[in-house]
């Protein structure tokens, strides 16, 4: 569903819009980690429900498979039999398709939903609710940052909250680098631990792994382990 195209509909009635106030309260850029969690769901869709699929086995197999970030997001679900199937298929075709047809499977996942939480945030931009859990954020990577200025409307807004986010950033990554000098260094930390981090993503755009995240609504609980730990 395309954001708001009737604009006497209250924004909180917008899945899209719930979803990216939940990214906004997290670390790192919403709209990176909204088109990254949309891949680790369609992942976890793969390998749940379409690795003997014959449509997506088809899909798959034009594609030459997934990318390189693709594949190795793959690789990180630790599926062993669903990645075994999928790629003894893709070998076992190479002989057939030489050059891939189409695209990696996954990307679209990515871009589908980068456009829709893009499109919801310049939507937003005005909401008091909103704006107040943006300004808290960590604000949008640059990329991104950018791409949502091309939207255009309240350019001015969002240049003003875009810029109380990264003052917040340069001022823990401040403490941070004085806390590094041994004079200092026994002082508790205040919130900017991970302002390293956060600046690279802020430069360059998440890496998923390197950064807390919540797990995808769509994967299955983690397995508690009921066997009883070994006395030493």
């Amino acid at each position: 569903m395309r954001p708001p195209s009737h604009p006497d509909r209250p924004l909180h009635r917008y899945v899209q819009y719930q979803e990216l106030l939940e990214a906004l309260g997290e670390r790192a850029c919403p709209i990176c980690r909204r088109a990254e969690e949309s891949v680790e769901d369609a992942i976890s869709a793969i390998l749940h429900e379409q690795v003997n699929d014959p449509s997506f086995r088809q899909e798959f197999l034009a594609g030459g498979g997934f990318c390189r970030p693709h594949a190795w997001r793959l690789v990180a679900h630790h599926d062993i039999l669903g990645t075994a199937i999928l790629y003894r298929a893709l070998l076992g075709d190479a002989g057939q398709h030489r050059q891939p047809r189409a695209r990696c499977p996954l990307c679209p996942s990515y871009e589908s939903s980068q456009r829709l939480a893009l499109d919801m945030l310049e939507h937003s931009i005005g909401d008091a609710t909103f704006e107040e859990k943006f300004a808290a954020s960590d604000g949008l990577c640059n990329t991104h940052f950018e791409m949502a200025l091309q939207g255009g409307g309240a350019e001015r807004r969002l240049r003003r909250l875009q810029q109380r986010t990264r003052d917040r950033l340069l001022g823990q990554l401040d403490e941070l680098i004085r806390k590094q000098d041994y004079r200092f260094m026994g002082e508790p930390e205040t919130g900017e631990g991970d302002s390293w981090l956060r600046a690279v993503n802020a430069a360059a755009g998440i890496e998923i792994e390197a950064l807390p995240r919540r797990r995808s609504r769509k994967l299955p609980p983690a397995k508690k382990n009921t066997e009883p730990a070994e006395r030493s």
